[in-house]
């Protein structure tokens, strides 16, 4: 523990303007005196608590001069804590003791604690992240661990971190589309030998070239003749202009065998090999697959686009 020299009785003393800004400065470069050394102990901390009720300040005086720096100090020491080399249990009792040192409320130190451990953790999932094609993938074994581990540090993703619970479920299943070995469906369509891996309920879009008419008229002016009749002045003439539209084509099942493209509508049936695919992309709520030659095909359906596209990579691949 330092040793401070006191310039004033250890006795209440008056609380006049003067005196007030002499012990809050005081009070200040006693605390900055205790930090310097980024150690906060026991006796520092019960030399500082008899400062302040020596100087008058009550518990809402003392927190405001000395929240800032305490909570930059508790920040610090828990992520020191998280660095070092030791097992998540042990740490949480290292960050629980720093917590009974600190002059700190215990609401303002749970959100001190929160946000730094948010931080590790999101520093630790893109750690262990690998990325494909803008995708983000996990393996299942880091799944778990990471779990675990904020668990043992009281951290439960599910409720206390949901944002990061959803992307680590949606990392290890994309790990498992993009990694995993792919298993015929159970109970899926028939497809004979190829067997099928993915089958939904899709409709059938594709872009054509329609024509339509434009009219164009400039400057018209109507006059009344006699009765109905009308004599319109201006000139009025009609245009075709062709354009690109997506239009619907048909619905029924879209199937990926081992071998094709299989899709099975109410007015048309067509199947292509892979060999002839250029290009997958998914949409929001539409796969899109590029063929060789013809128009691109769209396939609109509700859900699991992403993990259409994959699949359907994969296979092509």
């Amino acid at each position: 523990m330092k040793r401070i020299s006191w310039p004033f009785p250890c006795k209440l003393v008056s609380r006049c303007a003067r005196c007030h800004q002499e012990f809050t400065e005081w009070y200040r470069l006693t605390l900055t005196a205790y930090l310097a050394d980024r150690l906060f102990t026991p006796p520092e901390k019960t030399g500082l608590a008899n400062l302040a009720r020596t100087f008058g300040f009550d518990e809402a005086t003392a927190l405001k001069l000395h929240r800032e720096k305490f909570t930059r100090y508790y920040s610090l020491g828990v992520r020191t804590c998280l660095q070092r080399a030791a097992t998540p249990e042990i740490k949480a009792q290292q960050i629980s003791l720093l917590a009974q040192e600190v002059p700190l409320p215990s609401g303002l130190l749970n959100e001190v604690r929160a946000e730094v451990l948010a931080q590790y953790l999101e520093a630790v999932y893109k750690d262990k992240l690998e990325v494909i094609d803008d995708d983000e993938l996990l393996a299942p074994p880091h799944v778990v661990a990471m779990r675990s581990f904020a668990l043992a540090l009281g951290v439960d993703l599910d409720t206390q971190q949901q944002g990061l619970a959803v992307r680590l479920a949606q990392s290890a299943r994309l790990w498992q589309l993009y990694r995993a070995p792919l298993v015929p469906l159970e109970g899926g369509h028939e497809l004979g030998s190829e067997g099928c891996y993915w089958q939904q309920d899709v409709q059938l879009y594709q872009k054509k070239r329609v024509t339509v008419r434009r009219s164009y008229g400039g400057f018209a002016a109507s006059f009344k003749i006699i009765g109905s009749l009308r004599y319109r002045m201006g000139s009025y003439h009609v245009e075709r202009e062709t354009e690109d539209q997506v239009v619907p084509v048909d619905s029924g099942q879209l199937f990926f065998s081992a071998q094709r493209v299989i899709f099975d509508g109410q007015l048309k049936n067509f199947n292509f090999k892979y060999a002839k695919v250029l290009e997958v992309t998914a949409y929001t709520n539409a796969l899109v697959i590029e063929p060789d030659t013809g128009a691109d095909m769209i396939f609109l359906f509700p859900t699991g686009q992403v993990e259409a596209a994959i699949i359907l990579r994969r296979l092509v691949r």
